[in-house]
């Protein structure tokens, strides 16, 4: 696979990560009482910086592999 159309495959997932996302934010919004907001908004919070923490972890790894000059094994 090239690396162009993997960046494509990877934005693809990306973007329908995005949709799936909101949409569940929606879902949930319209279901949820007023007493449950709190708890919500703390989970959604919670999700959002363990994304961002292993998003960029798993950026840094795919670079370290992609850019490695080392022979295979």
């Amino acid at each position: 696979m090239s690396i162009a159309f993997g960046g494509i495959v990877a934005l693809f997932f990306r973007g329908l990560n995005l949709v799936v996302a909101l949409g569940l934010v929606a879902l949930c919004s319209y279901e949820l009482e007023k007493g449950d907001y709190g708890r919500f908004v703390l989970g959604l919070t919670f999700v959002g910086i363990v994304n961002a923490a292993t998003g960029g972890l798993t950026a840094a790894t795919a670079y370290q592999v992609a850019n490695r000059a080392a022979a295979a094994g």
